[in-house]
């Protein structure tokens, strides 16, 4: 003869404890079940079950927010609130809100890579605009050398000296490079 139990109890002896039965109600006093079903964030035919699937509320019939899930749990069973907070984009307790200051990782890049390529444009464009005046500059300084190297070349020597021209800064340099004479060291061996 089986014995009723009360004060959420059941089984043989009453030494189970009943589930999550809806308003507290005793549950069945030989199996458990809970005739009128379960409390919010409760399933199974005893409502010992927690929600899962990303579900919560009455007959986990709701599906969670966009919670942001660390270590694989899910939004609470009952409430439905995220207990590690939103993915981004998204705000409130349930995650439900979209967040306007958010933006998407590609619009965020997207707004990010117009300022960066210009940058990079004004750059190269300023490289180019100084090689051309350098290159510019050397060349009308370059025939103000040349012209005082043909000047030297041209007096009255009795051995010319030939020098090779260079460019440092703003004069003209020449470095040495010997004495030619009229007769060349080959001609004196014959």
């Amino acid at each position: 003869l089986q014995i009723k139990c009360n004060g959420g109890k059941f089984g043989e002896n009453c030494e189970n404890d009943c589930g999550h039965c809806l308003h507290k109600e005793q549950c069945h006093y030989i199996d458990g079940t809970c005739s009128n079903g379960c409390n919010d964030g409760y399933q199974g035919i005893q409502c010992k079950n927690i929600c899962s699937n990303n579900t919560y509320g009455s007959n986990c019939s709701l599906s969670c927010g966009n919670c942001l899930y660390v270590y694989g749990e899910q939004c609470h069973h009952v409430t439905g609130q995220c207990p590690r907070g939103c993915v981004s984009g998204f705000q409130g307790d349930f995650c439900v809100e979209e967040n306007d200051l958010f933006l998407s990782s590609s619009e965020a890049r997207c707004q990010l890579a117009a300022p960066l390529y210009s940058f990079i444009s004004l750059f190269c464009v300023s490289v180019l605009i100084i090689v051309c005046l350098v290159i510019r500059v050397l060349r009308n300084h370059l025939p103000k050398c040349q012209h005082k190297q043909e000047n030297e070349k041209t007096g009255n020597l009795s051995s010319s000296k030939i020098s090779n021209i260079m460019y440092t800064g703003d004069i003209c340099a020449y470095d040495e490079v010997g004495e030619v004479t009229k007769n060349p060291d080959y001609d004196e061996l014959q």
